[in-house]
């Protein structure tokens, strides 16, 4: 690889659809089976997964979105992955391990692009009015430069609150639109979550803005070791051009500690960030079922051909 390539730069999408394992904890019922809920349609439109992808390309062309998948769901994701390259295809053999597949993805364009700029997408959300998403979006990319943490996270502000979120937690002050964060409240008990409302909180959307050579730094900080072990087949890939035609499959590496599988550590304090201040778009993570009872009415399974894809959903 040359070092021209290794230094370009550009925005860079990855889509995580695979953060549904250890912790799953909703379910949406389709015929006698269980569909994933980023797979389940609004109406007669597209899947939630289909909206993340035309979400992330409305903010990096085709060539440079990643998507991390898990290969037993493989009947629901690949036929909309047609336009994704095959090496930026991450798709991990084991659940619960979303942290996995989405560290190997930002390592994948760090070594390729380090000075570019990395947008983690959720594969798996509901939003009622998307162009403020996507301005919101677009407004963290601006301003990424200007935040000294290099960090920034979008942070919803609805009038209904969020229904089994997790809460960003600002600093004691004003309200500021690129709010300084302490860290994160996990799916508080409705009366907190009103309480931390009321003191500024932020319903985390799991969007996060940064360059890629910041979220490959922390990753090796935080996981020692563990940056160089997924960067070996990176590497060997991008030395040998025939391999290209084949997505990366991941597994747990041998000997890992198993707290490791329910580590979540792309939130403050461990990863500093920003907030960005997001009104009236209607977010929803669809985290728990009764999140995702809401809005049951407009979600279809998707009817696929195999009978083979059994999961449950986050």
């Amino acid at each position: 690889m040359t070092n021209q390539t290794r230094s370009a730069s550009g925005v860079w999408a990855i889509v995580v659809a695979d953060d549904h394992g250890l912790d799953s904890s909703a379910a949406l019922c389709g015929g006698n089976r269980l569909t994933p809920l980023q797979y389940c349609t609004l109406g007669a439109n597209r899947t939630l997964f289909q909206e993340a992808l035309q979400r992330a390309g409305r903010i990096a062309p085709a060539a440079q979105i990643l998507v991390t998948t898990q290969d037993a769901y493989r009947a629901y994701w690949e036929p909309a992955l047609w336009f994704i390259r095959p090496e930026h295809r991450f798709v991990s053999s084991n659940p619960g391990t979303s942290w996995l597949t989405t560290a190997a993805a930002i390592l994948s364009i760090a070594y390729r692009a380090p000075d570019s700029i990395v947008n983690l997408l959720p594969g798996g959300c509901f939003v009622s009015h998307e162009s403020i998403l996507g301005e919101a979006i677009e407004r963290a990319i601006a301003l990424l430069p200007l935040i000294p943490e290099a960090v920034v996270t979008l942070g919803m502000l609805d009038a209904d609150g969020g229904i089994d979120e997790d809460y960003l937690v600002p600093r004691k002050g004003e309200p500021n639109f690129l709010q300084p964060l302490l860290g994160i409240a996990r799916r508080p008990v409705p009366w907190i979550a009103q309480y931390l409302r009321s003191q500024g909180a932020l319903v985390a959307s799991r969007i996060t803005c940064s360059y890629a050579r910041t979220l490959a730094a922390h990753i090796a900080l935080v996981w020692p070791g563990l940056a160089s072990k997924l960067l070996e087949p990176i590497v060997a890939r991008a030395e040998n051009s025939g391999d290209r035609d084949m997505a990366m499959t991941w597994r747990i590496p041998d000997r890992l500690p198993k707290a490791l599988l329910r580590s979540r550590q792309w939130y403050p304090p461990v990863l500093p960030q920003r907030a960005l201040r997001v009104r009236a778009c209607g977010w929803s993570g669809l985290r728990s079922p009764r999140a995702v009872a809401r809005l049951s009415p407009l979600l279809v399974p998707q009817i696929q051909e195999s009978d083979t894809a059994q999961c449950s959903v986050a």
